[in-house]
């Protein structure tokens, strides 16, 4: 047990020193699972996919609910664990897997709850600077339009885990 809490508060660390390097703000919301809201945004279930060491992909999934009264667009993400995130789709099309990049953003009415599942929509985080490690967490800023910026603790689970939570 000793060597995961080491292994945490190192990460934690870490990301402290990493964060205002990638130009986040001050105020960083921490959130390990929990539900994170500003403007109307909620944020619930982050997390990321543990990657192999040398991986150039990772992919990270959440729920955005929106409590408000007007609609909000979640426009971009960034993340200082990769070069760039790109808001992503997968789809099957006869039997062939595709995946491509969301344009536009990801537009969330009032009281509705879109879901960034595997298999689904979902967060691509491109050109990785470091292996996504299991039992880690990497902050991920996401950036709307109608509502504030928000950045979110996602932790990394194991590539078995599938990361659903039920209650």
């Amino acid at each position: 047990m000793a060597a995961r809490s080491l292994s945490l508060a190192t990460i934690l660390a870490a990301t402290a020193l990493l964060a205002p390097l990638a130009g986040a703000p001050v105020a960083v919301a921490h959130n390990h699972g929990g539900e994170t809201a500003s403007g109307g945004a909620v944020i619930s279930q982050p997390y990321a996919k543990a990657t192999m060491p040398g991986a150039k992909v990772g992919a990270a999934y959440m729920q955005v609910k929106n409590t408000g009264k007007t609609p909000f667009t979640l426009v971009s993400a960034t993340s200082p664990a990769s070069e760039k995130v790109e808001l992503h789709t997968m789809s099957m099309d006869g039997g062939v897997m595709r995946m491509r990049q969301i344009t536009g953003g990801v537009t969330v009415e009032p009281g509705q709850t879109v879901s960034f599942t595997p298999g689904g929509m979902h967060l691509m985080l491109m050109d990785l600077k470091q292996q996504l490690a299991a039992g880690t967490a990497i902050p991920v800023t996401l950036t709307f339009s109608g509502a504030p910026a928000q950045t979110i603790q996602f932790p990394v689970q194991a590539m078995g885990d599938g990361g659903h939570h039920h209650h």
